[in-house]
């Protein structure tokens, strides 16, 4: 219903032309009669209406003077002129303040309804649009976060592909940024007391509820974007502020992270802090980082800066570059280059005369963060099965080697026994929802495993990424669908699963070397020939 306020100075003015125009035109109402400006401002307030019919000459404030005001406050009420006075001065000021159309007295009631109409007419279509928009913003707000997880997966694990990237990036809502740095987010179970009841659905009630509070958590406390939960631990992309000090933020926010655990009986919280990064193709270090930051969760601070940790070990020599090289290769599944890696932080060791006790309690620090990914790839690796105690370097060698290729075949049997069946299973189920806004976490879930190593056994099975592969379904339903001549690009564009005609006919050029018109006049030109 649209709400008019009628404004002038005659009363039997005001109640002619509401007969007019509730005879004459449906979906209105006419809330409230003015007799004055002074009066309309004040109704316009309190009434809130879609449409003000304002007489110019009124005793006291003028119409064009009740306008100017009310606009201050309600921009997007419209306005029809009704006055007995026809001349330029005033039409032209009616005209910078916006008004819709002007009536001069007496008109006909015909004249009346179709000026009015076609106010009324603008103003519905104008609500439906922002009823639209609103929509739309509504469906967004639920989709950032999947959205937003998307964005920390390819900028941490995923080969980065710049047009989806840029694509997300652009829905995500962010002011400018200047630096980045990541915090990785330990989630640890606590130990239940012995004669203390298990309840085996707590694990995934856990998980979620552990998440939504983080997330709700950080809002409050931080800016920046938030990655999947995988195997109990949260990375973030953390935007610094020119306001503080890097280290200060990091401390600051922090603390009040940590905090959300204190008193809860279920688990804690340990959070490893990567350096500050200026572009986010280098936000993938400050990950290693933070992961290496993270070796000893038993630390009492339950935080712990990649600097401070290297500041550790500079003193025993050990070269911090080796061990980002150690997360690098565990996540690429390279088994030899990581017996090397470790053999030769182990060799460091030695040379530095650390004690054999020492080094293999650093040794199994390393391991630790190993394991963890490993458990990302859906991997189960006990890292003390083979773990004991030794008393020589020699022996503390032949332990690691042991435990590395305990892990490489454990990891080689899921490879091989199970990731062709849950590649057929992730293809199929993109095949099918293609057309809707599933992201990378959303496939993974369906076959439980991370969204780092779905992404990751995309690449080496596929040869692409699971984005590109998305692309590939859309653009080849699309091409089904313009062959149907009825079919406009925006429908085809909502139906195979994008918002924007825009980036869709893109896309397609990117895909197929030429836009969808002109894919659609080569099919038209082929069923001609045949």
């Amino acid at each position: 219903m649209i709400k008019i306020i009628i404004v002038d100075d005659e009363t039997i003015e005001r109640e002619a032309l509401q007969k007019i125009i509730e005879r004459g035109i449906e979906g209105i109402e006419v809330v409230g009669h003015a007799e004055n400006g002074s009066r309309a401002v004040q109704l316009a307030r309190e009434l809130e209406p879609d449409l003000i019919l304002m007489d110019i000459k009124m005793p006291g404030l003028s119409g064009l003077g009740a306008i100017e005001q009310i606009k201050e406050q309600q921009p997007m009420i419209k306005y029809v002129m009704v006055t007995a006075y026809d001349t330029f001065e005033y039409a032209r000021q009616a005209l910078q303040l916006g008004v819709k159309d002007y009536l001069v007295k007496p008109s006909k009631a015909q004249t009346i309804v179709e000026i009015i109409q076609k106010v009324v007419t603008e103003i519905k279509q104008e609500k439906l649009l922002m009823e639209k928009r609103a929509a739309q913003n509504r469906n967004m707000q639920k989709l950032l976060p999947i959205v937003e997880a998307d964005v920390v997966t390819q900028l941490l694990f995923d080969h980065i592909h710049e047009v989806h990237l840029d694509e997300m990036l652009r829905l995500i809502p962010r002011e400018e940024l200047h630096a980045y740095f990541v915090i990785v987010v330990s989630v640890i179970p606590l130990e239940k007391p012995d004669n203390e009841e298990i309840d085996v659905s707590m694990p995934s009630l856990q998980f979620e509820e552990i998440y939504r509070a983080f997330k709700e958590q950080f809002r409050a406390v931080a800016n920046g974007w938030i990655g999947p939960m995988s195997a109990w631990q949260i990375p973030v992309v953390v935007f610094t502020q020119l306001q503080k000090s890097y280290r200060s933020q990091a401390v600051s926010m922090v603390q009040r992270l940590v905090q959300m655990s204190v008193g809860k009986k279920a688990y804690r919280l340990f959070v490893g802090i990567g350096e500050v990064y200026h572009s986010l193709e280098d936000v993938r270090s400050s990950y290693h980082e933070a992961l290496l930051a993270s070796r000893n969760l038993e630390l009492p601070a339950k935080i712990s800066f990649y600097e401070s940790a290297l500041r550790q070990n500079e003193d025993q020599q050990v070269s911090a570059l080796v061990e980002k090289r150690i997360v690098e290769e565990a996540r690429r599944g390279n088994w030899l280059r990581l017996e090397y890696e470790f053999l030769q932080v182990i060799q460091r060791y030695e040379m530095a005369g650390i004690a054999v006790v020492t080094a293999q309690q650093r040794v199994y620090e390393l391991l630790f963060v190993v394991s963890r990914l490993m458990l990302e790839m859906g991997v189960h690796v006990d890292r003390q099965d083979a773990f004991s105690q030794k008393s020589t370097y020699q022996q503390l060698k032949r332990q690691m080697i042991d435990c590395i290729q305990g892990m490489a075949k454990a990891y080689m049997e899921v490879k091989l026994q199970l990731e062709p069946v849950i590649m057929l299973q992730i293809k199929q189920y993109i095949q099918k929802n293609a057309h809707e806004n599933i992201s990378l976490e959303t496939v993974a879930e369906q076959v439980r495993l991370s969204p780092h190593y779905v992404s990751k056994m995309f690449k080496e099975q596929v040869g692409t990424n699971y984005i590109d592969y998305l692309t590939e379904c859309r653009i080849e339903r699309a091409k089904n669908l313009l062959s149907d001549p009825e079919k406009s690009l925006k429908e085809i564009t909502y139906e195979i699963g994008y918002n924007d005609p825009n980036y869709f006919s893109r896309v397609f050029k990117k895909m197929t070397d030429r836009s969808p018109t002109e894919y659609r006049k080569e099919l038209i030109m082929r069923k001609r020939i045949l």
